[in-house]
């Protein structure tokens, strides 16, 4: 569904849903309400995930047959067309080598997506061929919408994402896996994300046995009048819940500024003898400690589920530090649940990949880089029900995959595979100076907070131009902090990121010399996802 703005006069035309929208919320009440009433169990969803991994082969095959090979315009088929392969030469290459060991010798063949040619940025171009792809092109024909969303924006655009409840019973029985390999007790959880996300996550959450008892809203308007589009998801969601006979919790605001609703919610849960669990971004949870420990609130025994942005070991410890135990998870609206948070991790943001669900390949070894990173993330989508087709398609991660026995409960589900390290290799670009999002990271999350206080998500890059056109970067430092000398902060911002790789202490002169980078004491912005950033991207001012 379309957003709201954060901030900012609201266009009433984009908030009244469309037509598409409308057939979308008669499926879903027609269908919806079945599919509550039979709510997912730990016991079926390890039936599901044995029955994904039994038939993994089988459902890569399918996929490739009816998402793929039958559609005339998929990028995916033109890429195979090329090499010369055939549906017949994938099922040959899948019973000698797996699926991994097809992906990489698609990969050597050229069949592949980076993240801009998967975006529709810049055309695919093979040999002396070029032609277009986009994330529209590479929808699964076969997956019938029945709830609409929007991705989270950490790329900067958002997409439309179609929801398939068939799909969403699957990826459920993951999470639900997930939840029930921490224990099972007495246990309240609760969402506190945008109107976009919270609406799919209580959908979906509804559909297991542990379906969620508040709603924390980061983006829900306040005033006199709320928008129709609000007023008739939510009250289609409520509807659609009672019909199924679950009780949907109704959106209560929560901003990032204000976290304070979510620090008392989980203390109560807390004395009255149960576990809070709260499912949202990492920079949201970030903050909903720092205000318990301004507050001297205790939250030993309170759970944290966290995603959607780089989980550090500078953001994990002002988790921990409040008592609270906390995993993360790993995932995209693109590509849903591709890690879970290991419950004996070696680092911060390890997860296991449930390799029933999806395959990852990595290019490092596999012949030439073709503009990604060794380390890059290929994925390649194994269920027929998944929104996107992808095949050997990078998102814009990079991680450390490794094969080791943790001994956590999550492996003995037969995810053997770990990722950590998550990160994005997108690049902040300026006066001709080129940072990477790693290097970033670090400055920001753990160099600037050590010396002059405060901590995660009280530092951002803000990327604009200035009213010349001249590049402009500007680092933000929250007025939480404290005082602080301006120029002592450029000062160090300057000095640490010219450490990084070679190269860097001339592009940090450039931006000194060049007067690219200024200081100013503001709240950084978040996403509407509610999601802080390390480097957000604002407009120009001569088009905004």
């Amino acid at each position: 569904m379309t957003r709201i703005p954060a901030s900012g006069n609201v266009a009433w035309k984009d908030v009244w849903p469309t037509a598409a929208e409308l057939m979308s919320g008669a499926r879903l009440v027609i269908q919806g309400p079945l599919l509550l009433r039979n709510p997912l169990t730990p016991y079926e969803a390890n039936q599901l995930l044995q029955r994904r991994l039994k038939n993994r082969d089988a459902n890569f095959l399918s996929v490739m047959r009816d998402a793929v090979y039958a559609q005339a315009t998929s990028p995916i088929r033109r890429l195979l067309e090329l090499t010369g392969c055939q549906l017949g030469d994938i099922e040959q290459l899948v019973h000698q080598h797996g699926i991994e060991g097809t992906l990489r010798i698609l990969y050597r063949d050229g069949v592949y997506l980076t993240l801009d040619e998967f975006r529709g940025r810049v055309p695919i171009v093979r040999g002396g061929s070029s032609f277009e792809s986009s994330p529209e092109l590479l929808k699964n024909p076969l997956v019938r919408q029945q709830f609409r969303r929007s991705t989270g924006g950490s790329r900067g655009t958002s997409l439309s994402a179609e929801l398939d409840l068939a799909l969403e019973r699957h990826r459920q029985s993951i999470h639900l896996l997930a939840l029930d390999a921490r224990g099972r007790h007495a246990r309240r959880i609760a969402l506190w994300k945008s109107y976009d996300a919270g609406m799919s996550g209580l959908l979906i959450r509804a559909l297991s046995a542990v379906s969620c008892d508040r709603w924390f809203c980061t983006t829900l308007p306040t005033g006199d009048r709320i928008p129709p589009r609000y007023v008739w998801s939510s009250r289609v969601l409520r509807l659609v819940g009672l019909l199924g006979g679950v009780q949907i919790p109704r959106p209560e605001p929560a901003t990032l500024n204000d976290p304070d609703p979510i620090v008392d919610w989980m203390f109560q849960t807390l004395c009255n003898g149960e576990t809070p669990h709260l499912d949202t971004t990492t920079s949201a949870a970030t903050k909903v400690c720092q205000a318990a420990l301004r507050r001297g609130v205790d939250l030993r025994g309170a759970e944290f589920m966290v995603g959607g942005e780089p989980f550090t070991a500078t953001r994990r410890q002002a988790l921990v530090s409040t008592g609270a135990t906390v995993v993360s998870h790993y995932g995209a609206t693109e590509s849903p649940s591709m890690g879970m948070g290991c419950l004996a991790p070696q680092e911060p943001d390890e997860v296991h990949h449930p390799h029933d669900w999806s395959a990852i390949i990595q290019p490092d070894a596999l012949g030439p880089a073709r503009g990604l990173p060794p380390d890059a993330l290929l994925i390649t989508t194994l269920s027929p029900h998944a929104r996107l087709v992808l095949v050997n398609t990078s998102l814009g991660d990079y991680a450390k995959m490794t094969q080791r026995a943790c001994g956590c409960p999550l492996e003995a589900l037969g995810w053997h595979t770990h990722l950590h390290t998550i990160r994005s290799f997108e690049k902040l670009t300026a006066a001709g100076a080129t940072f990477h999002d790693a290097d970033i990271v670090r400055v920001l999350d753990e160099v600037l907070p050590s010396r002059y206080g405060g901590g995660p998500t009280h530092y951002q890059l803000v990327e604009s131009e200035s009213e010349e056109g001249n590049p402009r970067v500007t680092l933000l430092v929250d007025p939480a902090v404290g005082y602080v000398d301006e120029q002592s902060v450029a000062n160090t911002f300057l000095e640490e990121i010219g450490q990084g790789v070679s190269g860097h202490h001339l592009m940090a002169l450039t931006w000194r010399d060049g007067d690219v980078l200024r200081v100013e004491r503001r709240t950084p912005f978040a996403t509407p996802a509610g999601k802080i950033l390390h480097l957000h991207a604002a407009r120009s001012p001569r088009t905004s």
